[in-house]
């Protein structure tokens, strides 16, 4: 007999050990790995438990002769100007259950009760090289971002383009910082919110990143005006440490000189002296030019965000 029922916090509990079984597998495919590490599996598990205990998370379990054989999580994780979004973190269904329309369920399940609950919209990441990406495009699901990455290799460690900003460039250039953050956020993403005053707070939070060490901003000097910078830092990705690109920006009058491109490669200059080998960050779908510019510069697809609107 095949049941697809929403869990509650104690009945997620008590299928934890199936859970955390089924995510292991999940990420030993994803990680092509014979095994994962047992401890990452029981964060994950954790994280959900936490926010189905407090009332932001949705879980449904799709059990066959009350053995639990597939199940989907997803929690409230607002995006941009988006502020009523589930973001879909985890879907597993047993190897031998593949076949049965299973993940389509548990998809069908989660999207309406998402409505229900008065959520806009329904995301999630997949890997480039996933064989659902597919599937969920042929249930609605629409590529929003794109994960983009680079393995640096032979890197001439020259500076090429660039000053490494200390605190002291960061207070000097705080107005152009801000102002810089400010056109390429409201140039690239569909955020209408997004403010001076936001920008101006980035820009403050990215001075104490430089004092405690946890990123790398570079700017291109000319006659002691500043005309880009790209700001980059240290993140974990499926376990493996690499260097984020968060934004890089170029005033629009100094476009077209190549700026960006040698922003770029001083980036991974300075990614190779710390000890790193990948660089990677997120471009939206539409944005072109972005991914043009990445492309060229040696980036690869390595995932995307889909999404679906909960009409």
């Amino acid at each position: 007999m095949s049941i697809l029922k929403k869990l509650n916090i104690e009945e997620l509990e008590r299928y934890k050990k199936e859970i955390v079984c089924l995510i292991n597998e999940r990420n030993k495919i994803m990680s092509q790995m014979d095994a994962c590490n047992l401890d990452n599996e029981n964060v994950k598990f954790n994280q959900l438990s936490l926010y189905l205990t407090n009332n932001e998370a949705l879980v449904f379990g799709y059990f066959e002769e009350e053995k639990l054989v597939g199940f989907i999580g997803g929690y409230s994780r607002p995006f941009r100007d988006d502020k009523k979004r589930l973001y879909v973190s985890i879907i597993y269904v047993d190897e031998k259950f593949r076949k049965h329309q299973i993940e389509n369920n548990l998809f069908v399940a989660i999207e309406k009760e998402a409505k229900r609950q008065g959520h806009s919209s329904v995301f999630l990441h997949v890997e480039e090289n996933d064989k659902t990406l597919k599937l969920y495009e042929q249930m609605g699901y629409v590529k929003e971002r794109m994960q983009l990455v680079k393995e640096i290799n032979n890197v001439n460690l020259t500076n090429i383009g660039g000053i490494r900003f200390t605190q002291k460039e960061i207070s000097k250039y705080k107005d152009a910082l801000a102002e810089l953050l400010f056109i390429n956020t409201k140039a690239h993403f569909d955020c209408h919110t997004y403010t001076m005053e936001d920008a101006n707070n980035q820009i403050d939070s990215l001075m104490e990143y430089i004092i405690d060490d946890k990123a790398i901003v570079l700017g291109y000097i000319q006659d002691e005006e500043i005309l880009g910078f790209i700001w980059i830092f240290p993140y974990s990705y499926k376990n493996e440490m690499r260097y984020m690109l968060n934004a890089i920006s170029v005033f629009p009058e100094k476009r077209g000189q190549g700026i960006a491109k040698k922003l770029l490669c001083q980036a991974e200059v300075e990614i190779i002296k710390k000890g790193f080998k990948k660089i990677y960050t997120w471009v939206d779908y539409i944005n072109y030019s972005a991914y043009c510019l990445y492309i060229s510069n040696g980036m690869k697809i390595e995932a995307y965000q889909l999404c679906k609107k909960c009409n």
